[in-house]
């Protein structure tokens, strides 16, 4: 696949900030804890999973009907800020209604994300393209998939709980910020991808 650097370079921008929604599996790592920080009673660390893939499963076609109509890259950005401001509510929940109350919003921003990831890596690159792309952005998300439980290990050691959170604050804002190197028209598409 040989492309011209700008293609290239959006491509893993997108990647890099799909990676928000898969590298949840650093959550996994931290129930034992968030259940002893609340104090909580087994069966209720359930809610921390429940309102998060709830919420992005419920709005995730919705989003992605969105992300047709008024561009991919606009709530692409929309959602990695979102994912931003939820990664950082719920890292620093005082209690654990208010933890489940931010992922939640954390499940909404992550599907605003992840709903238009897939369209924004494939559409610039032509027909013949698009299966190797799609490999490449199917990779990345599952590395991220696969790399979080430990990850998530190495945060808690070092920042307790709220660091499988708060990490992926900064992943969200440095995709965000390097969203301009995207390309502004998709050749072959009937619109814009902004």
């Amino acid at each position: 696949m040989s492309h011209p650097l700008g293609l290239r370079l959006g491509l893993g921008v997108v990647c890099l900030g799909a990676m928000v929604g898969p590298f949840d599996t650093t959550v996994n790592t931290a129930f034992p804890v968030i259940t002893r920080a609340f104090q909580l009673a087994p069966h209720e660390i359930q809610w921390v999973v429940i309102a998060f893939v709830l919420a992005q499963s419920c709005f995730t076609l919705v989003f992605g009907r969105l992300g047709d109509l008024f561009g991919h890259r606009r709530l692409f950005g929309i959602g990695l800020l979102a994912c931003a401001f939820a990664h950082l509510g719920v890292g620093s929940a005082a209690d654990f209604p208010t933890l489940v109350a931010w992922r939640a919003v954390q499940g909404l921003a992550v599907g605003m994300v992840m709903s238009c990831g897939a369209a924004l890596a494939t559409l610039p690159f032509p027909a013949a393209d698009k299966r190797q792309v799609v490999a490449v952005y199917v990779t990345s998300t599952n590395a991220a998939l696969a790399l979080g439980p430990w990850l998530g290990g190495v945060l808690i050691d070092a920042f307790d709980w709220p660091g499988v959170f708060w990490f992926r604050t900064p992943l969200a804002l440095v995709a965000l910020a390097l969203l301009w190197l995207l390309p502004g028209r998709v050749a072959g598409a009937p619109g814009s991808a902004d």
